[in-house]
């Protein structure tokens, strides 16, 4: 079943190099208790049309780009096929220009007609003895909270931006949570993951007003 995502904040910073644009949500689950994958529908810049989405196969979550977005991804090592999103941690730069083996991912980097141009975020099997938990493997981390560059169009322009993911880990499978995501404004800018939108003049003088007015009481 298909969830819709509820934006409990919403941020910009302008400049005269563009602006951020920062929302964070109620944390999205995106593995059932079962194990199964939910299908989130994300629309990063709340144009009505989603971007990317969440889903999987039972035990395996994948962050999936629609039409010509993608995802910051590292080819999986033979003789597994596809990719992985890659957790490039606060204050990476996400551009066009790449290094470290990372590759933009989506439906042009497919490997077969199977393949939906997703990313790997995590994947539980059934492998290990038997009574014992699935074997799992990510490529998030599982201590503090990941975060995965985004290149997507905005009325043909290409824009960059960030999603944030939180880990949750027990005896039995691993479960992650997006929770925010960020995006420049700005065609073809370059935005620093973890950064988010800086108050303007504007609002720090009626914060300094406030304060002031409360002193005086």
């Amino acid at each position: 079943m298909k969830r819709s995502l509820f934006i409990i904040l919403c941020g910009f910073s302008f400049s005269a190099e563009g602006a951020i644009v920062y929302r964070e949500v109620i944390p999205l689950e995106i593995l059932d208790t079962s194990g199964f994958a939910l299908i989130n529908n994300i629309d990063i810049d709340g144009d009505g049309t989603n971007e990317f989405t969440t889903n999987g196969s039972s035990g395996e979550a994948r962050l999936i780009p629609t039409m010509q977005n993608r995802v910051l991804a590292r080819a999986a090592t033979l003789p597994d096929l596809g990719r992985s999103a890659v957790d490039v941690g606060r204050d990476f730069t996400i551009s066009s220009s790449l290094g470290g083996g990372l590759n933009w991912s989506g439906l042009n980097e497919r490997v077969n007609a199977s393949d939906d141009g997703g990313s790997s975020l995590y994947m539980c099997n059934g492998r290990g003895p038997i009574g014992e938990p699935p074997v799992c493997v990510t490529s998030l981390s599982l201590l503090e909270n990941s975060f995965v560059g985004l290149e997507f169009q905005i009325q043909g322009e290409t824009h960059y931006g960030w999603i944030e993911i939180i880990p949750i880990f027990d005896s039995n499978q691993h479960h992650t949570r997006i929770a925010a995501w960020a995006y420049e404004d700005q065609p073809n800018t370059a935005i620093l993951t973890g950064a988010i939108p800086e108050p303007s003049p504007g609002l720090l003088v009626i914060l300094a007003l406030t304060g002031l007015l409360r002193r005086t009481r």
